[in-house]
């Protein structure tokens, strides 16, 4: 017997959500067989940044590996709101500011940002072979798109590139790539570059299932804390809720 047969289409709905919340936390689990191998975003653009990829397939040899949780392309609706709702919290222009992606995966973050008009698009990445898959997405972008400003993936530990790309008005986008400790040691990486940062630093913290780790770091100012909407189109890859909650923090030199 299905769901629906005993149930109104609402209470489905509301089932299947409650359904997919365990899915959402994309901590050691296998892959659902629900999630949808190709979302309409990589069918449109002749991209790849479709599907769940287990933390624990992704190898690097680098000691923070036990931390990463996984890949899973941000739907594309949700960053869009998101980023929305970030350009009306300040005063400057989103052309002042650098996007930062750290764990940026496969790039769709990266590739929707690019539709902003920030000052140049950084991806950072520690699995190789997702920073390669990004990077071969940014070219594929590239050779349809009118994209003009620097769009780069930088393949390592983000924690230790970060302070390098640190320059001016700067946006950094986490959609939970990983656990508490390498958490803390980006925000410590933030934090120690104070003296010598001469404008604002964003953390833009989508799903922000360890964000009891920003109480350590008070000179981070929480600016809001919000449900974040999805699209109907977004609505069936499988994995994403009607609403997930979105952070953002602030560092004011």
């Amino acid at each position: 017997m299905k769901i629906s047969d005993v149930t109104s289409p609402k209470t489905a709905r509301i089932m299947l959500e409650i359904f997919k919340t365990p899915l959402r936390k994309l901590l050691g689990k296998p892959q659902p067989p629900t999630v949808k191998t190709k979302h309409d975003f990589d069918v449109k653009y002749g991209v790849d940044t479709s599907g769940l990829v287990d933390g624990r397939d992704l190898h690097s040899g680098h000691q923070n590996d036990r931390f990463i949780t996984a890949y899973f392309g941000v739907p594309p609706s949700r960053l869009i709101n998101a980023l929305e709702l970030w350009q009306r919290t300040n005063q400057r222009t989103t052309s002042q500011y650098r996007f930062v992606d750290v764990g940026c995966g496969k790039g769709r973050a990266l590739l929707l940002a690019s539709q902003f008009g920030f000052r140049d698009v950084f991806g950072i990445e520690l699995q190789p072979d997702l920073a390669q898959i990004a990077s071969e997405n940014v070219q594929r972008w590239r050779e349809q798109s009118d994209v003009s400003m620097e769009l780069s993936i930088l393949c390592g530990d983000g924690p230790s590139l970060l302070p390098q790309l640190l320059t001016g008005p700067v946006l950094i986008y986490l959609y939970n790539p990983f656990r508490a400790p390498v958490l803390r040691a980006l925000l410590d990486s933030i934090v120690n570059q104070g003296e010598k940062l001469s404008a604002p630093v964003d953390v833009l913290y989508l799903y922000p299932e360890y964000e009891e780790v920003f109480s350590d770091f008070p000179v981070l100012r929480k600016i809001f804390h919000e449900e974040i909407s999805i699209s109907e189109e977004d609505r069936d890859d499988g994995i994403s809720g009607l609403l997930d909650p979105c952070s953002l923090y602030r560092f004011e030199p």
